[in-house]
């Protein structure tokens, strides 16, 4: 068997070189130049996105996404294909986690959050049930609304979004959807943040289309927290300039967040193909960010000062990535 892979993803050679003939690696701006009919498995990440056009006649054996979420792939074009896909759902809730709890914590240490307030968690699966669990030992008044979470448990305090109000702060942990019984793209209006207190802040570690434009340039005033965003790689100048916190989509990069991705990748592949169970080495089990302040602080700067936020972006991003 023939991989082709990201190569921005970690450990292939520790995972997959004793199973496999070969593993040629590729950056995302190159993957599509390959002849995908070679190989018969593809692993990706988010930048890399898959479809008809793409795939053509190529039939891989599977295409593992080892990043969590799937709106980089055309799901039913698989399907009606019987192309096997997987995606890592949850490879990155230990690090997102950690990334939105020490925004918290910081927001709390300058007074822009106040103690005891009231916190929505929009989407409480793997991340959002971590982020729930914090802020009540921190004794806020929590607010939770997953649809999906509340038809399976009957005993989940489920709260629609249509009936949230007067939060303090807004956390978002959901995927961006565009169909089905609850779609979530531009899920977060400029009527549903009316009704919310002044100044409320938004931390999106999610999608950036999940929150409609207007949002952006509304004159009520918010405090945005935003490691996701519209249009990237090519982010918008200004919302980057109206963010308190902006930093370029690196909430799921620790050393743990990049890694279990591939690590649960390959123990699906060992279900299908047969391979023996591999742990992830030590040194890959690193959960710490940098100082996101600082991070924010800087990524601004070079934002506002050079405008290129594509390479802008992608240089911090790739910077951060080694970091960890």
């Amino acid at each position: 068997m023939k991989i082709l892979a990201d190569k921005n993803i970690p450990l292939l050679k520790y995972f997959f070189s004793n199973f496999v003939e070969s593993i040629d690696t590729v950056s995302p701006d190159k993957f599509y130049q390959k002849n995908l009919l070679q190989y018969d498995i593809l692993l990706i990440r988010s930048t890399i996105k898959i479809s008809s056009d793409i795939l053509k006649n190529a039939r891989p054996k599977i295409i593992a996404s080892c990043v969590s979420g799937s709106d980089h792939m055309d799901l039913d074009y698989l399907k009606k294909e019987s192309i096997m896909y997987y995606t890592a759902s949850g490879c990155n809730s230990q690090s997102v986690s950690s990334y939105v709890k020490q925004i918290i914590n910081g927001l709390i240490n300058k007074s822009l959050l106040r103690h005891n307030g009231k916190i929505a968690i929009i989407g409480v699966g793997n991340i959002g049930k971590k982020i729930v669990k914090f802020l009540q030992k921190k004794n806020y008044e929590i607010v939770q609304c997953d649809p999906f979470r509340a038809i399976k448990e009957s005993k989940f305090p489920h709260i629609p979004i249509e009936y949230i109000t007067n939060c303090d702060m807004i956390c978002l942990h959901i995927p961006l959807t565009f169909d089905g019984k609850f779609p979530t793209y531009h899920i977060i209006s400029e009527c549903f943040l009316k009704k919310q207190l002044l100044n409320t802040i938004i931390i999106n570690t999610s999608r950036g289309n999940i929150i409609h434009p207007n949002v952006f340039f509304s004159s009520q005033k918010f405090i945005f927290c935003f490691d996701v965003w519209p249009k990237e790689p090519n982010i918008p100048v200004d919302l980057v300039q109206k963010s308190y916190i902006a930093t370029p989509h690196i909430a799921g990069y620790t050393k743990l967040g990049i890694s279990k991705g591939v690590h649960m990748a390959y123990n699906k592949m060992s279900n299908i193909f047969h391979w023996p169970k591999k742990d992830l080495p030590n040194n890959f089990k690193k959960n710490i960010h940098k100082n996101l302040f600082q991070l924010s602080n800087s990524f601004k700067l070079n934002i506002k000062m050079k405008k290129k936020t594509e390479y802008i972006f992608k240089k911090f991003r790739k910077q951060y990535m080694n970091f960890s």
